[in-house]
């Protein structure tokens, strides 16, 4: 959406003025209360805001985590972190329509897997807190110019693809999250 590409814009300065740590816990702070407020949401126009919010939220964490998994990896083992965190969000992305699918079509409600949802996040958030001290901001944060990027991912084929690829990902998950519930509560 366009909010989640406003958001990726600015995002940089903040982490860099507050520090990576804070801006997780703040982001993460309003991706309960957003994923909270999905659960109530009656109006389309509604859901459709919590939902974009809900998706940029979900980005601005995933860049948050890229930062701590920097920090916590040695260059050493970095591939190998990275790898297996990339799993298990793959493996979250293919496992959760499906495990969604099965709680509305057993419940038939459509706010109980955000109502269990917000109160994973709940755990995860105090999990954060609990491990602060694991946190420390250690990265060099480095600004660099949005066509310089877009120049280094052109020069860079592997680094294209694991973009490419990362967005068939969301691309499949934003469409297994918003119609394939309501087509298998319409058809099944």
């Amino acid at each position: 959406t366009l909010l989640t590409l406003l958001s990726i814009i600015i995002f940089p300065q903040f982490i860099k003025k507050y520090s990576n740590y804070r801006v997780m816990l703040f982001v993460l702070l309003l991706y309960i209360i957003d994923t909270f407020l999905l659960v109530f949401a009656q109006h389309p126009l509604t859901v459709l805001l919590f939902f974009a919010l809900h998706y940029a939220s979900i980005t601005l964490l995933g860049i948050n985590l890229d930062i701590v998994l920097e920090d916590i990896s040695s260059s050493k083992h970095i591939g190998k972190t990275r790898t297996l965190h990339l799993t298990f969000v793959n493996t979250a992305i293919l496992l959760g329509p499906l495990l969604m699918w099965k709680i509305v079509c057993t419940e038939n409600r459509y706010a109980l897997p955000y109502a269990i949802y917000s109160f994973l996040i709940i755990v995860v958030f105090f999990t954060l807190l609990i491990f602060r001290k694991n946190l420390n901001d250690h990265v060099r944060y480095k600004r660099r110019h949005f066509f310089e990027l877009i120049d280094s991912l052109n020069k860079n084929s592997n680094l294209m693809k694991v973009f490419g690829l990362s967005f068939i990902l969301k691309f499949f998950f934003a469409i297994m999250v918003i119609y394939m519930p309501v087509y298998l509560h319409q058809y099944i």
